[in-house]
């Protein structure tokens, strides 16, 4: 087994928006401006791989009958929004403090990686390294049994231990009312690194 630390360089962030009215009308149209403002921010800055994810507009059913035994009745509609950005994790803070001052009311999932090419370029040394290791290994238990090693028969490199921990921001979805009035000002953030490991499985022939 091979492991490394990595760097976490990069941030996934999901932002929402949330919008009350009395009509869909008024609704769709809050939910319009919102948008088109943190689209515009979030393309402005850079985000990268920006994508819109679940859009509803769903009506608040008041529930209670009263003494005139009324069915229930629409009392008004509730939009919501999602998007996803990924950011430099340097950047992160400013990004997510300016989405909630462009648009987005509510904040939800942070996760803190590396880039995939990174990750792939550190998998593949790292199954060298396991390889090296592996081998030196059954080379010591060969010589300790007073053999030596005839030739390779097989090596494994195993995708099931091949594991990437990544960093999740302790951040959940605040209600929308909780984030009025917030201002610009960057939210403290740590990147941090994760542990990359190979396991390589290496079987070997020895002979005296």
């Amino acid at each position: 087994m091979a492991h490394r630390r990595l760097s976490n360089t990069v941030a996934d962030v999901s932002v929402g928006i949330e919008t009350n009215g009395v009509t869909m009308v008024e609704v769709s149209r809050a939910l319009a401006t919102r948008s088109q403002s943190l689209m515009t921010y979030l393309k402005r800055e850079g985000a990268d791989r920006l994508t819109t994810g679940q859009i509803t507009i769903e009506p608040k059913i008041d529930g209670s009958k009263g003494s005139e035994g009324r069915a229930d009745r629409i009392v008004g509609y509730t939009g919501t929004m999602s998007v996803n950005f990924r950011s430099p994790a340097d950047k992160v803070s400013d990004l997510m403090s300016g989405a909630l001052a462009q648009g987005a009311n509510t904040l939800g999932e942070v996760v803190f990686t590396s880039r995939e090419e990174d990750v792939d370029a550190a998998r593949k040394e790292l199954a060298v390294e396991a390889t090296h290791l592996a081998m030196e290994q059954a080379a010591s238990v060969a010589k300790a049994a007073g053999s030596h090693i005839a030739g390779v028969r097989e090596i494994d490199v195993d995708p099931q231990n091949a594991t990437l921990d990544y960093a999740k921001a302790a951040y959940s979805a605040p209600k929308a009312l909780m984030m009025a009035g917030l201002s610009a000002a960057p939210i403290a953030t740590a990147a941090g690194d994760q542990d990359l490991s190979i396991a390589v499985n290496v079987q070997v022939e020895v002979a005296q």
